[in-house]
């Protein structure tokens, strides 16, 4: 397997894993109720677990695409 493609697969399991994580613990809430009982730490936290899974996706899709030269 590609490393690349392989530290994608490993960056968006870390971050899928620790948004499920988040969210059994009730850091996710409706944003209504969010602004009130949310801690800064866990808004960072929630932010860092999603863009995790963006860089993740997008780090295992350009595995697959071949470079220009």
């Amino acid at each position: 397997m590609n490393r690349q493609l392989a530290a994608g697969l490993a960056a968006t399991a870390a971050g899928l894993a620790s948004f499920v994580a988040l969210g059994a613990a009730g850091a996710l809430r409706h944003p209504q109720a969010a602004v009130a009982h949310t801690r800064p730490a866990e808004f960072l936290a929630i932010g860092g677990s999603l863009g995790l899974v963006t860089v993740g996706v997008l780090v295992a899709l350009f595995a697959y695409v071949e470079p220009r030269t």
